[in-house]
């Protein structure tokens, strides 16, 4: 039987092997902070670069997939809260291609 080659250190497992490939934000949240609680360090926040990017992202796919600005802004109204209009939608994260 060939070796195998697709993990060229085979004594190290792949973030894959365990099952677990990624993690919610909530999760990496809660990790960061149980880490900070270890080493006695005050709590940061993730950084706000981070959030707009990794919902940058998720907003352009809604989009593609066919939600309007609207439909998004019900999203953040119903899961945050607050109410988002589209309007703010739209000039936080630029305006949804025609």
């Amino acid at each position: 039987m060939p070796a195998d080659l697709s993990n060229p250190h085979p004594t190290r497992k792949r973030a894959a092997d365990n099952g677990r490939a990624n993690f919610t934000a909530q999760e990496i949240e809660q990790i960061k902070r149980l880490l900070q609680e270890a080493a006695d360090e005050p709590p940061e926040p993730i950084q706000t670069n981070a959030v707009i990017g990794t919902l940058s992202h998720e907003i352009e796919t809604l989009r593609i997939n066919g939600m309007t600005d609207d439909d998004i802004a019900a999203v953040f109204t119903q899961s945050v809260g607050a109410t988002v209009t589209a309007g703010q939608i739209a000039k936080g994260f630029g305006r949804a291609k025609p």
